[in-house]
């Protein structure tokens, strides 16, 4: 397995732009290694990918800011009653006080010549821009459960995971229990909120929900404690499992996804 993952790894790394998906991950694995990939090759694929979604995004750099012009040079210039003035940025007349943006004509003081005014700085800056608000890609269901909306090369993904905190810094990073959900599979989760949480309020084990061929929402217990089960599945022996990718949710944090909806969905086309 350590093949597929230094081969998806790499290519992971190097690319420089939005258009990697699995589907191209998957395809150049195969090129790569001359054949067609295992089931369980195939999920360390998966693997891979959700490991490199589940990593914190660097910072995108700040947009400079617009840099202000240096103020221009003022040409001197004579006023009605011969006295020498100077020109602002604008186009001085030849009499006194009929520009607008014209400094103070130079004044004699004791036979000296005074330097002219020069206009306000603000006059001639140019007026900065400011940055835009980020909008708010993380959401919390619990003390420990969070939702993030990223976007990997061009595909956005509403992560649901939970999340430790370190010991060094004290910060709750992204562990490895979680699912990221692609853009479909989390509007057939999202439409689907009424249902599932009618079945979460009469404890129906029996309700399933599928996503894809192998991911399902599903009601499930858990010492006495009703959770909404949000998985992925493999296949063994010709049956269906529940494997260890996922995340359950009790109905505290199920109702913090649902108050989240409408912000998640607003995040997704914000990223």
């Amino acid at each position: 397995m350590a093949d597929v993952k230094g081969i998806v790894g790499k290519l992971l790394k190097g690319a420089e732009d939005d258009s990697l998906t699995e589907r191209i991950l998957r395809n150049a694995v195969h090129k790569e290694l001359g054949r067609d990939l295992t089931e369980e090759e195939l999920q360390t694929l998966q693997d891979t990918i959700e490991d490199y979604c589940s990593q914190p995004l660097a910072p995108k750099p700040e947009e400079p800011l617009a840099p202000n012009l240096e103020e221009p040079e003022h040409t001197a210039f004579k006023t009605a009653g011969g006295r020498v003035g100077a020109a602002g940025p604008a186009t001085a007349t030849a009499e006194a006080g009929t520009s607008a943006t014209a400094a103070e004509p130079a004044a004699e003081v004791g036979g000296q010549k005074r330097k002219a005014v020069s206009p306000p700085a603000q006059e001639t800056a140019v007026a900065k821009k400011a940055a835009p608000t980020p909008a708010t890609t993380n959401f919390s269901l619990s003390d420990y459960k969070r939702v993030d909306v990223r976007k990997f090369h061009g595909k956005v993904l509403v992560d649901l995971r939970e999340h430790y905190k370190d010991k060094a810094s004290g910060e709750l990073k992204p562990g490895k229990k979680g699912l990221a959900l692609s853009a479909e599979q989390w509007d057939t989760l999202s439409k689907a909120l009424p249902q599932l949480s009618h079945a979460l309020q009469s404890k129906d084990t029996s309700f399933e929900l599928k996503l894809s061929n192998n991911r399902k929402v599903t009601i499930s217990e858990f010492k006495g404690v009703v959770r909404v089960d949000v998985r992925e599945y493999y296949e063994a022996e010709g049956v269906q499992k529940p494997g260890a990718k996922g995340l359950a949710l009790d109905a505290s944090a199920w109702a913090a996804l649902i108050s989240n909806k409408e912000t998640i969905n607003a995040a997704m086309t914000a990223v």
